[in-house]
């Protein structure tokens, strides 16, 4: 992970904290969207939604609302080819979610699931994808009022616009209009945070245990693997395998725990 003072805009982390200003995320949606947004409140930062039928949660990085709308918003800097399947799944727990077991299903709001993607998915140079359900056949708008919005800041675009301002922004860091220097501001008052710099540094001594449990039972099934084949020691495997002696103990506790 990057040193909290290194982040920009693109790191989730940061875009999330900074999504949580109102006037900045609501200019961003207008922007997106096109469209004059009146007011937005937050369901809940960060939200975790468990579906019972399906046993999984998942993290909502800026799940809001206004009157008529929600909207889920996502950075997205890697594992892009899992996108459209993950916005699916999004837009399935955000309806349940937000549906009350009393209400009628005509009382769902009509949602927006929005990835910010640092790579172009489809290759047009467009600045904005957007994903609605229609008839192949007849061009026929199904209704359902689910869209899935994908912005795409490796485009190429004018920096006369500001869209093309704020995709600048998120490419090269350069400020360029009233917009962007609020972004900027915010980025700065977030790294002069003490608190949220040490949220930042649970987060990431989260991240590198899993990655280091990750590690260790890649070589405990590895070792696996070999004692199958061969009437081999754990030792010996560890050795043969050329695992690294940091690794030895947490390897041999995990094996012999079985």
């Amino acid at each position: 992970m990057k040193n909290f003072k290194d982040l920009t805009l693109t790191d989730d982390f940061m875009f999330s904290k900074v999504m949580r200003k109102k006037d900045i995320c609501k200019e961003f949606l207008e922007l997106i969207l096109d469209k004059k947004i009146e007011k937005i409140e937050y369901i809940e930062a960060e939200k975790t939604l468990n579906i019972d039928y399906d046993k999984r949660g998942v993290r909502l990085d800026v799940f809001l609302q206004d009157e008529t709308t929600v909207y889920n918003i996502e950075m997205q800097t890697s594992n892009f080819a899992n996108i459209p399947k993950r916005s699916r799944f999004y837009q399935g727990v955000m309806d349940v979610s937000s549906l009350e077991k009393a209400r009628d299903f005509n009382d769902l709001k009509e949602s927006y699931v929005i990835f910010v993607c640092t790579k172009d998915l489809f290759g047009y140079n467009e600045p904005i994808y957007e994903f609605i359900t229609y008839s192949k056949k007849h061009d026929i708008i199904y209704g359902d009022e689910a869209n899935k919005i994908i912005v795409n800041t490796s485009a190429e675009i004018s920096n006369e616009t500001k869209l093309g301002k704020f995709i600048n922004y998120l490419k090269n860091n350069v400020v360029s209009d009233d917009f962007t220097s609020s972004i900027n501001d915010t980025i700065n008052e977030i790294k002069l945070d003490s608190e949220t710099r040490g949220e930042y540094m649970v987060l990431e001594a989260k991240m590198m245990d899993a990655k280091q449990e990750g590690i260790i039972m890649a070589y405990v099934n590895q070792i696996r693997t070999i004692r199958e084949k061969e009437s081999i020691s754990i030792d010996e495997a560890l050795i043969k395998l050329y695992i690294p002696e940091k690794y030895w103990d947490a390897v041999k506790k995990e094996l012999l725990n079985e």
